[in-house]
């Protein structure tokens, strides 16, 4: 399948689960939140290595590194979810807390070399004014 195709299957499901998240978080503690969010993933897991063919090579540097994504990714969905319980507007949250992307590719151009080009410059600085605009009042 095409990469943008994959990408539209993100924005979709971020976006829709972003939203339903604010109800979760609006009738349940975010631990409780994630609790059941783990148990989903849980299910769907083993369903996925029985019925999609892929490479089942495992390899200890990829575990290693998917443990650090996960513990990072799960500290993530805490901070998303505590910002949701403590009042903050799903949209609002939402957007400032997609500005992650900053931060990765400050990441991958310190540890990975890759570079910045004007456009994505300009994108940065952009995404910072929003965050200036859309986070203080």
């Amino acid at each position: 399948m095409r990469p943008e195709l994959y990408i539209i299957a993100s924005i979709f499901g971020w976006g829709v689960g972003s939203f339903l998240y604010k109800y979760a978080n609006d009738s349940m503690h975010p631990i409780v939140v994630s609790t059941v969010s783990l148990g989903l993933y849980l299910i769907l897991t083993p369903l996925l290595w029985i019925f999609m063919k892929f490479d089942h090579a495992i390899s200890w540097s990829g575990v290693l590194y998917t443990t650090g994504a996960s513990l990072f990714m799960c500290i993530g969905t805490l901070g998303f979810s505590y910002a949701l319980r403590s009042g903050g507007a799903v949209g609002q949250t939402t957007i400032l807390t997609a500005l992650y992307p900053a931060l990765t590719l400050l990441l991958s151009m310190i540890f990975t070399g890759e570079s910045v080009t004007i456009k994505k410059g300009i994108g940065i600085a952009l995404a910072l004014v929003s965050f200036i605009l859309l986070g203080f009042k």
